[in-house]
């Protein structure tokens, strides 16, 4: 009999992550933002490294699913206050 612990640690874990973002909190975009482009990068060399062309194609449609909100969610989250 398998466990669910992982699948409800990981709802859990997108529960938590969506509660963060929502209340603008830097830090939170920050994980997101770096860890799309740590993935982009890696995967992406590691793609041309091997000739897999196909999946560098998916990566950049993937990377811009991804850029495209954080870039325009990032003035929610780096404000600047006037005093």
């Amino acid at each position: 009999m398998t466990k669910q612990l992982p699948y409800k640690a990981n709802a859990l874990g997108l529960v938590k992550a969506s509660l963060v973002f929502k209340l603008h909190e830097k830090w939170a975009w920050n994980g997101v933002a770096v860890a799309v482009i740590f993935w982009f990068v890696v995967d992406t060399t590691c793609s041309l490294y091997y000739d897999v062309a196909i999946n560098t194609v998916f990566n950049l449609f993937t990377f811009l699913l991804f850029a495209v909100p954080l870039f325009i969610t990032r003035k929610y989250f780096y404000r600047v206050e006037k005093t």
